[in-house]
């Protein structure tokens, strides 16, 4: 080989080299957040559907059974009760929630005076684990009056729950 070659084949070692290994340095990743003030907590937590008819019934039989989404927008773990208007019908103390299963075979209906004790809690929903997100439970409500032998007059009914929201933080 002659010495231009040599300083041919010298010089494409040295920009394979350097191309290659050159740039040595370990890449990097910045990480920024912003910090916010703490915020005065809010409590919210919605409802859907805000209306339900649970169908046709007779005494002796229970009604069709709805599904209820609840919905914590707040910042804080929300506790809800459900309260009925202390003016109803007679027929809708025998209103029952299921906050574990949805079916009507399932074991865990309640009554609704049930949840008059507070130490009977109807849902807990913890607060959402990102700043503006939201978490969600679900629980169904029916008309359990299969065992419910007072006369009852035909015609619509309608009253209304309110669902208490409180906190314990």
């Amino acid at each position: 080989m002659n010495k231009g070659g040599v300083v041919i084949l010298g010089l494409f070692i040295y920009i394979i080299f350097t191309v290659s290994f050159g740039n040595t340095a370990d890449p990097v990743l910045n990480v920024s957040v912003n910090i916010l003030e703490p915020p005065q907590h809010v409590l919210r937590v919605e409802i859907s559907p805000d209306n339900i008819n649970l169908g046709n019934i007779l005494p002796g039989y229970n009604s069709n059974y709805s599904n209820i989404t609840f919905t914590n927008k707040g910042d804080l773990k929300a506790i809800i009760y459900p309260k009925l208007n202390s003016n109803h019908d007679d027929v809708f103390n025998y209103l029952e929630f299921n906050t574990a299963s949805c079916s009507p075979t399932s074991t865990v209906w309640h009554n609704i005076s049930y949840y008059l004790n507070e130490s009977n809690k109807f849902l807990i929903i913890n607060k959402p684990s990102t700043l503006g997100g939201e978490r969600i439970d679900n629980a169904c409500i029916r008309l359990r009056l299969e065992d419910y032998d007072n006369p009852i007059s035909p015609g619509l009914k309608s009253t209304q729950i309110t669902f208490l929201v409180m906190s314990d933080e």
